[in-house]
């Protein structure tokens, strides 16, 4: 009986981790994207990994705590998801801009004549 709470918690805990990469990731991409960095999506990953391994490390001394090589695994396929879908979120933000741009200018060359 008390296992079924437990596997609930740790459940729980793998979903918020989840969250928790997937965010790091989404907004690696977009600060880097955003101050101008070339090649914004492989040197957020590489950070955000670099950051992942580093908390894996600090895990592996903290009682009660285990750190393993899946967990690396797995944060980096979070960030690469969350890094993709952050980049296809950017390209599409930036074409609504571009377009909205655009039409404000077609608009304003027409009230001219």
């Amino acid at each position: 009986m008390k296992a079924e709470p437990l596997a609930k918690i740790l459940k729980i805990v793998k979903v918020i981790h989840f969250i928790e990469y997937a965010v790091l990731g989404f907004l690696m991409t977009y600060s880097l994207k955003k101050s101008g960095v070339r090649r914004y999506v492989l040197v957020g990953w590489i950070l955000a990994s670099v950051y992942g391994i580093a908390d894996k490390i600090h895990q592996s001394f903290v009682p009660m705590r285990d750190a393993s090589v899946f967990d690396v695994f797995a944060d980096g396929m979070v960030l690469g998801l969350s890094q993709i879908v952050g980049r296809i979120d950017i390209k599409v933000a930036s074409h609504s801009q571009i377009v909205g741009k655009v039409k404000e200018t077609k608009n304003s060359s027409l009230s001219e004549l």
